[in-house]
């Protein structure tokens, strides 16, 4: 599975979160052409809710290795 992260602060790096990562061909939706972290990675903006208790911020956050935002 693909691994989300919470990312409320941009001068911090990501981290880690619990919520249930996405498996092969589930379908999201991506804000924006990706960001790049401090740590190195390239993160994209999902449209899925954070929800406690897994993270903290608006929205979860997936390496940019794991979609096809094209």
């Amino acid at each position: 599975g693909a691994p989300f992260s919470s990312w409320p602060d941009h001068n911090t790096i990501p981290s880690g979160s619990t919520y249930p990562p996405a498996r092969l061909g589930d379908s999201l939706e991506v804000i924006g052409d990706g960001t790049l972290a401090d740590n190195g990675t390239t993160l994209y903006e999902t449209t899925i809710d954070v929800v406690a208790p897994y993270g903290f911020g608006k929205h979860y956050y997936i390496s940019a290795g794991c979609v096809n935002a094209g």
